[in-house]
């Protein structure tokens, strides 16, 4: 029988073939009438086979449109009339993208989803995401901008590979596309690597500074490679100084020539959903991808994903890494805790620096609150350590500065998470000082001797701001998003007040220390409707083995000044603890005033002497009355700030054998910061320059100290924390050699010393001290000399002079006494 018809070519873009005759031709695909063919052209090669001698009998149909729909197999029929005359089943080639995450969405500041890069943290690695220019057709309304800041020129390599890779077993062959621009052409290694590292095959492209889409066709030998599971595919370059790679798209599959992407913009919230998570990459320790055995520990070398360890030369050979299970550690409650992997470190016989570092991604760090967020526990049970520092540092692939102190001296009694706020203003301080480097590392030192669990840390806002309603109306209006500019785009981090921008929040300013509307209060119930507006702090204990503590307060009249007092301890102070406050005054509105404090807060109790006793019988009557490990003795004329009980107490458990710790204040002697002395030699008052609250210096002191916590050989009785066992030993205030003050902390430090304890000045602690009104300026001189009197006669082999000249000239407290000066005069 004569063939009258014929289908030559099947593909996602053309169906070619011939026919005779030519009227009422009809195309049928997958059993669906779908073109009518009414256009014919001539097949001189059909003519001169003899298959027919007619002209115009050949057709060729762009079936583009329709063939985007159709999977992989398909079955074309040709009909003439009812007539069919030829039927063809043809395998196309798939345009399914094998590829996940083909846009290149982010999951976090640091990674992008299904994707791994790898590269020298120096070079301050950060990812954005931004809107694709209308023209873009392949992309998803968005582009990511993988981009590396450091202008040295490294030559480092950077590889970019995707994960969960799986080729088809049906496929024939692979084809990719790549969407992307760059600010300099780059030479982008498309690879497909053996697990030795051999390369199979490399196909370079360059990456233009304009949008351009490239279409490969992957080597046939490097197909069957990645389909069998042999290789792996990985996008390779070089970093030449600063510069980024824009994506938009890459396709894998086994057709890519004839694909279309039509996606909806992506959601933009969704886009931008991780704005709330962690700053730092695999901060977990959920990824290993270098194992979790460490044979031998080389200077510099990247441990889990994202976590380096650096150490002096010298100290090759003492330092032993291993990743651990916290599966078998219980909390305090016995409840197991969350399944995870933790970095152990021990270290031996150190002669120089060894620490952990741990990048993050400093061009996400914008001017509002963070929390820093990092869990370490002691391996053995029952030991202590102190580590010396957590800090900041600033590089590029050349240099490294130190551009923020988060702690230093920081006790660990068993697992804690530490947590440590980080204020706008502190943001900025690091980004100005980080302003020429290119990246920023967390890293914690870790001495000689130690043996402990690292098991997360996090560094994440906490404001209301990243909320998901201000992810929309803040960040869509924000160049996080809408700026393509790099330059703008840093510029972001220097705006002051961005925390606020999109919310509806007004900024208010907490005074605990102004009281001046209850001059007219009286009454146990006016004291309480102020009281009522305290918002009392939380109180927590950081751990199981931390020590308990109270706080005695005695007081002798001056309303105003408790007031002020018991008011801040109430919202400043986070340590569980109680307030033991001794009233040993007569006036009635003092008075009603403890008795509101007492019957509002259970954690406050006062107790009443039935007559005057004066200051050292009424601190001894608190301590006694006191069954916690600790106690501080505190005045009734100072004003704490926030946290100050926790960095008492952290100074206190960084020694063995410490008796007594003291704080930094305006007016505490030789405790004074700036200055110890006025214009005339005596004691200056410092009082606080306009518009900073007590927070405000205590902030400074702690961000200007080295946490030193200098030794000292004697404490100002303003405010002495003081070890019970100290107490149990030597005994109380020398109540008949000063019974009224005035010299009886003298005595105490003395008889502490002489008993073989340590006292130190916890140099990061501020305490306002207003000068008690107790006694008058007069009254105050002649109870001074008096002390001083029998201070000498109990202690004549005391030097005070050489003892309060060695916390004069302690070269830490010198140093902190200059800064805090320059810092307030140039304010």
């Amino acid at each position: 029988m004569e063939q009258r018809a014929s289908i030559d070519l099947v593909s996602r873009t053309k169906i070619e073939g011939w026919v005779i005759p030519t009227e009422s031709v009809l195309l049928k695909v997958n059993d669906e009438f779908v073109f009518e063919v009414t256009d014919f052209y001539k097949r001189q090669d059909l003519i001169d086979s003899g298959v027919t001698g007619e002209e115009n009998i050949a057709f060729s149909l762009d079936v583009s449109d329709f063939m985007q729909n159709i999977r992989k197999n398909v079955k074309v029929e040709l009909y003439s009339r009812d007539l069919k005359l030829v039927e063809k089943t043809v395998r196309l080639k798939s345009i399914d993208n094998i590829l996940p995450n083909p846009f290149f969405k982010l999951a976090s500041f640091n990674e992008i989803e299904h994707w791994s890069i790898r590269t020298s943290h120096r070079l301050g690695l950060n990812l954005n995401t931004f809107y694709s220019p209308q023209g873009l057709a392949l992309s998803n309304g968005f582009y990511t901008r993988i981009n590396l800041p450091d202008a040295n020129e490294t030559k480092s390599p950077i590889q970019l590979s995707p994960s969960d890779l799986s080729v088809p077993s049906d496929y024939t062959g692979l084809q990719m596309a790549i969407v992307a621009k760059a600010s300099q052409p780059v030479n982008l290694h498309v690879r497909v690597v053996s697990p030795d590292g051999k390369i199979v095959w490399d196909y370079p492209v360059m990456i233009a500074q304009s949008w351009q889409d490239h279409r490969i066709d992957i080597d046939p030998i490097a197909f069957e490679k990645l389909k069998s599971g042999e290789s792996s595919l990985t996008f390779c370059t070089k970093h030449y100084g600063r510069r980024f790679i824009d994506f938009a798209l890459v396709y894998i599959a086994e057709d890519a020539q004839n694909i279309n992407v039509q996606q909806a913009p992506a959601d933009f919230a969704d886009s931008v959903s991780f704005l709330k998570g962690n700053l730092i990459r695999n901060g977990k320790l959920d990824s290993w991808k270098n194992g979790i055995k460490f044979k031998e520990i080389n200077r510099g070398q990247e441990l889990a994903d994202n976590w380096f360890i650096e150490f002096d030369k010298s100290n090759k050979g003492k330092i032993a890494v291993a990743a651990i299970s916290d599966l078998w550690q219980k909390d305090t409650s016995s409840v197991t805790l969350e399944t995870g992997f933790g970095l152990r470190v021990k270290t031996q016989n150190l002669s120089g620096y060894n620490r952990i570092i741990v990048p993050f991604a400093k061009a996400n760090l914008n001017c509002i609150n963070y929390e820093l967020n990092i869990e370490l526990a002691p391996i053995a049970n029952g030991v202590s350590y102190t580590l010396p520092r957590i800090y900041m540092i600033a590089r590029d692939a050349v240099n490294d500065l130190i551009v923020h102190d988060v702690v230093r001296k920081q006790v660990l009694l068993e697992r804690t998470t530490l947590q440590f706020k980080l204020c706008p203003q502190t943001i900025d301080h690091i980004i100005n000082k980080a302003i020429s480097h290119s990246a920023i590392c967390i890293a914690i030192d870790i001495p000689s001797n130690f043996d402990i669990g690292i098991y997360s840390i996090s560094l994440e806002p906490f404001d209301e701001i990243i909320s998901e309603e201000v992810c929309q109306s803040h960040i869509s209006d924000n160049a996080l998003i809408h700026f393509e500019d790099s330059s703008i785009f840093e510029q972001l981090n220097l705006l002051k007040g961005l925390e606020q921008w999109g919310t509806t929040s007004t900024v208010s300013f907490e005074k605990v220390e102004d009281t001046s509307d209850l001059n007219e209060a009286n009454t146990v119930a006016e004291f309480k409707d102020y009281i009522a507006l305290l918002k009392c702090h939380k109180l927590s204990r950081p751990s199981r083995c931390f020590p308990t503590v109270d706080v005695i307060v005695p007081v002798y009249n001056a309303c105003d000044d408790v007031l002020k007092c018991i008011s801040s301890l109430i919202e400043k102070t986070d340590i569980l603890h109680r307030v033991i406050i001794i009233n040993d005054g007569d006036e009635e509105r003092t008075e009603n005033m403890l008795t509101a404090f007492d019957e509002t807060f259970n954690h406050v109790e006062v107790i009443k002497n039935a007559e005057n006793i004066g200051y050292t019988k009424s601190v001894n009557k608190g301590i006694s009355h006191s069954n916690s490990d600790w106690v501080v003795v505190l005045n009734s004329d100072t004003i704490v700030s926030e946290g100050w009980l926790g960095k008492l107490l952290n100074c206190a458990l960084s020694s063995p054998k410490v008796g007594m710790v003291g704080a930094l204040s305006n007016a505490a002697s030789w405790q004074s910061v700036p200055f110890i002395h006025d214009s005339e030699g005596d004691w200056n008052l410092n009082p606080l320059p306009e518009g900073m609250s007590v927070d405000d210096m205590a902030e400074l002191v702690s961000e200007l100290s080295q946490r030193s916590y200098p030794e000292v050989g004697v404490i100002n009785g303003f405010c002495q924390l003081i070890n019970m066992n100290l107490l149990d030993e030597i005994g109380l205030l020398d109540e008949i050699a000063f019974p009224v003050g005035y010299g009886e902390e003298n005595d105490m430090c003395a008889r502490a010393v002489k008993a073989g304890y340590t006292l130190m000045i916890a140099d990061d602690t501020y305490v306002f001290h207003a000068k008690s009104k107790s006694f008058g300026h007069e009254k105050r001189k002649v109870l001074a000399k008096q002390g001083s009197i029998a201070l000498k006669q109990k202690h004549p082999d005391v030097d005070w002079g050489k003892v309060t000249k060695l916390i004069f000239e302690n070269e830490n407290l010198v140093t902190l006494r200059e800064q805090l000066a320059e810092h307030l005069i140039k304010d």
